[in-house]
């Protein structure tokens, strides 16, 4: 995969009289797993929403260089691909089929999937740690095994930039650190994967960058050891995180052998 870059400059959305993002600026590129962090509410998944195009905002945003307003659906479904926290109710699709609706986003109206598509989802579900599962229905699944699914459906687009929603908010610990394993080998791998997270123990073990939004303003980007301190979570959350931070450094040797 050769990734592309994301700049974002000077953004800001609303909803209607109340301001949710104002003068949110950074700049990543390919190869990086980034985390995002932020309180319940602090426009995590609106600032997702402007790079998809979902929603009008002010400022300027380009991947591998083009201005996203100039983007159609389709050219867009080339750059970003969206991992949602879950996908709801588990449906009676196989994995492979789950994973080959991923290259729909390349064909015309018209089309079906063919032999080219079926080879790319397999390639998928390969990336995705999980070609085993390929005929397994996704409602026998494991709620982390089907996470891995929504991953695996991201990457059959065949998009360089991941946007993943909280993918870890509803898995128990051990699939959690599966679902990072995930990401970690895909930034490897080329991708530009942003993750918002609310887990800082996974920023500092998976992620080469990180970023905090608070009051609707993105804090100074950088390692997760630079941005993370205790003081910068405490202010964000509320609570003290001195404890937490130095069982995530400790542990972080120990959660790298997923990978």
């Amino acid at each position: 995969m050769s990734g592309a870059g994301l700049s974002v400059k000077g953004l800001a959305a609303r909803y209607g009289k109340r301001s949710v993002l104002s003068d949110v600026s950074f700049e990543f590129f390919g190869g990086s797993l980034v985390s995002l962090l932020g309180r319940n509410g602090s426009g995590k998944s609106t600032l997702f929403r402007c790079i998809l195009g979902a929603i009008p905002f002010r400022g300027e945003i380009r991947a591998g260089g083009t201005d996203t307003r100039r983007l159609n659906p389709s050219e867009r479904a080339r750059l970003f691909a969206y991992i949602p926290q879950s996908h709801g109710n588990a449906c009676a699709h196989t994995a492979f089929e789950m994973t080959l609706m991923g290259t729909t986003a390349a064909l015309g109206f018209w089309s079906s999937p063919g032999k080219r598509e079926n080879l790319r989802a397999m390639r998928a579900l390969e990336e995705a740690g999980i070609s085993h599962l390929a005929n397994r229905r996704c409602d026998r699944l494991s709620g982390g095994e089907r996470q891995l699914v929504l991953i695996a459906r991201a990457l059959a687009q065949d998009a360089p930039i991941l946007l993943m929603d909280e993918p870890c908010s509803s898995l128990d610990y051990g699939h959690q650190i599966g679902v990072m394993a995930c990401a970690r080998r895909l930034a490897d791998r080329g991708y530009l994967v942003i993750m918002s997270t609310h887990s800082p123990e996974h920023a500092l073990s998976f992620a080469d960058r990180a970023m905090l939004l608070i009051d609707g303003s993105i804090e100074r980007p950088g390692t997760p050891s630079e941005v993370l301190s205790a003081g910068a979570l405490e202010r964000m959350y509320g609570v003290p995180f001195e404890p937490v931070v130095l069982r995530a450094d400790a542990a972080r040797e120990l959660m790298l052998d997923y990978i």
